[in-house]
C-alpha cells in the first residue's frame, strides 16, 4: 500500500496543474441551516509572525467570519514550525486540540487518527461532490487512513535548490547540469570567496532533506520505496555514499560559517541578503524570499533541481503535499469547521497563494504564469519535469525512523561517520519493529 502511495505521490507532480475546472464555492454544502447562535472556532497553524502565507491566511479568516452560514467566529493561532509540533503533540495528549489544525501527512498525522483524535472530514467531502471533485487526483492518499479521508492538503511542496541570479551572472556561472558540475560550481564560487549553499543544521529536518535529495540522486525512488516495504535496510549503500558525499562538502566549506548552530531563520536571511550564492529548501520559502519587506534580491532569484549524482534519477525530488488542515474529533461544530476548510482551498485562494507566496495548488485550477514570479515559474516548470517524488521521511516514517533519520542526517553534517550512523539508525529500526 504504501509502495502504491509513493507511486501516487510521484504522479501528483506529473499532472498537469494548468488544466481544469473552477474551484468549489465557499460555504459547506451539508445542506445545514444557517445558526442564529454564536459559534467560536478556533484553529491552530505552523506560522511565524513574518511568515507571507500569513497574510493569505488572515484574508481566508476575514472573509470566513464576516460570510459564512454557520454564525462563527475563527480566531486563529499560530506557532514557529517546532514550536507547534510541540504545542500539538501536548494538546493532543490532553483531549483540547483546536478545531482545526494544521497538520502533515502520512505517519506524521497517523498516530493522531489512530487515537481517535481527528474528525473524518471525507464524510462531508463525499456529501459535497463539487468540492471533493475540484481537487487534483491523488492528493487525498497520504491523509487516507483505512480508506477514510483524515485531512484536506491545500499545497504541494518539493525541495529545490534557490540561487541568486545575479551572484551567477556576475561569475559568469550557469545551472548545473550534472553532479559533477554541481560540485564544481560550488568550488568555484568558494575559490571566489562567496559561500556556496546557506544551510541551517540545528533543526534536524533541514540537514535530513539535503541528505534524502542527495540519496535520490544516487539510489533513485528503489531506495524510499524500499524503505517503505521493508526490502531496504537503513544503512543501505546510498544512505551512506550520501552521507559521505555531504561531508565532504562541509569540508569543502561549501556551506556558510557557523551553520551548525545557526537558527534557519538567519540561514535564509543570509541568502536573501545576497551573501550565499544558493539556498536548499521547500518552495514554501517563495513567499519569504521574494517578500520586498524582508528580501534585498526578489527580482533575482531562480531555482532549480540538484543534479543526480547518477544522471538516470535526475528529476527525482523530495516533496509531497503540503499545508493540510484537518479537524479535532472533539469539535462540537465540525461542519462549520470544515466550511473554513472548505473556503481556504477555493479558486480564489488557492490562486492568491500560489501568485503571493508560490504554493503550488492541489485544486484544478487555471494558472496564468504571467501572475508568478519568476522563481515560482522555475518552481512550476520543476514540478512538471518530476519523474519521481518522495516525501520526507519524518513524514512517512513519522516520529520513530522518521526523526532518528533526521538526527542522524544532522550528526552526519556535525562530523559522525556515515557509515556507523545508518548502522546505530538500522539497529534502531530494528529494535523499533520488535516492540
Amino acid at each position: 500500500m504504501k509502495r502504491i502511495l509513493a507511486m501516487v505521490l510521484s504522479a501528483l507532480l506529473l499532472a498537469s496543474s494548468l488544466a481544469g475546472c473552477g474551484g468549489a464555492s465557499s460555504t459547506s454544502g451539508s445542506g445545514t441551516q444557517a445558526s442564529s447562535t454564536p459559534v467560536n472556532l478556533t484553529m491552530m497553524f505552523d506560522a511565524t509572525a513574518t511568515d507571507p502565507t500569513l497574510s493569505v491566511l488572515n484574508e481566508v479568516v476575514k472573509d470566513f467570519n464576516a460570510s459564512n452560514k454557520f454564525n462563527a467566529k475563527l480566531t486563529l493561532q499560530t506557532y514557529e514550525n517546532e514550536q507547534y509540533k510541540t504545542k500539538l503533540t501536548t494538546l493532543m495528549a490532553s483531549n483540547s486540540v483546536p478545531d482545526i489544525f494544521f497538520t502533515w501527512e502520512l505517519d506524521y498525522l497517523k498516530p493522531f487518527v489512530d487515537s481517535g483524535k481527528v474528525y473524518e472530514i471525507g464524510k462531508l467531502l463525499d456529501q459535497d461532490t463539487e468540492w471533493k471533485s475540484s481537487f487534483q487526483s491523488g492528493v487525498f492518499d497520504p491523509v487516507t487512513y483505512n480508506n477514510k479521508i483524515y485531512a484536506v492538503p491545500h499545497a504541494k511542496s518539493i525541495c529545490v535548490m534557490f540561487y541568486n541570479k545575479k551572484i551567477f551572472k556576475d561569475n559568469n556561472l550557469t545551472i548545473p547540469t550534472t553532479y559533477t558540475d554541481f560540485l564544481k560550481l560550488c568550488q568555484t564560487l568558494k575559490n571566489k570567496g562567496i559561500t556556496p549553499i546557506a544551510l541551517a543544521a540545528p533543526d534536524a529536518w533541514v540537514p535530513a532533506q539535503f541528505v534524502q535529495q542527495i540519496t535520490d540522486g544516487i539510489g533513485g525512488m528503489k531506495i524510499y520505496n524500499g524503505l517503505l516495504d521493508g526490502t531496504v535496510k537503513w544503512n543501505n549503500s546510498a544512505h551512506i555514499e550520501a552521507g559521505t558525499e555531504v561531508q565532504s562538502m562541509v569540508k569543502k566549506g561549501f556551506f556558510q560559517d557557523g551553520f551548525l548552530g545557526m537558527k534557519s531563520a538567519n540561514s535564509t536571511q543570509l541568502f536573501m541578503d545576497g551573501k550565499t550564492a544558493m539556498y536548499f529548501m521547500g518552495c514554501w520559502d517563495i513567499a519569504s524570499i521574494t517578500d520586498k519587506s524582508l528580501s534585498s534580491i526578489v527580482n533575482n532569484v531562480g531555482a532549480f533541481t540538484v543534479p543526480a549524482k547518477d544522471s538516470k534519477n535526475n528529476n527525482i525530488l523530495v516533496g509531497s503535499i503540503d499545508l493540510s488542515l484537518a479537524i479535532s474529533a472533539n469539535s462540537k461544530n465540525p461542519e462549520a469547521a470544515a466550511a473554513f476548510i472548505k473556503l481556504f482551498g477555493s479558486e480564489k485562494y488557492q490562486e492568491e497563494f500560489l501568485y503571493k507566496t508560490g504554493h503550488l495548488p492541489t485544486t484544478k485550477i487555471n494558472i496564468d504564469k504571467s501572475k508568478v514570479s519568476s522563481v515560482t515559474a522555475d518552481v512550476l516548470s520543476i514540478s512538471e519535469k518530476a519523474e519521481g517524488l518522495t516525501p520526507w521521511l519524518d513524514r512517512a516514517f513519522g516520529a520513530g525512523e522518521g526523526v532518528e533519520f533526521n538526527n542522524k542526517c544532522q550528526a552526519i553534517f556535525g562530523g559522525k561517520d556515515p557509515t556507523e550512523e545508518f548502522n546505530a539508525l538500522q539497529k534502531f529500526a530494528e529494535t523499533n519493529s520488535s516492540k
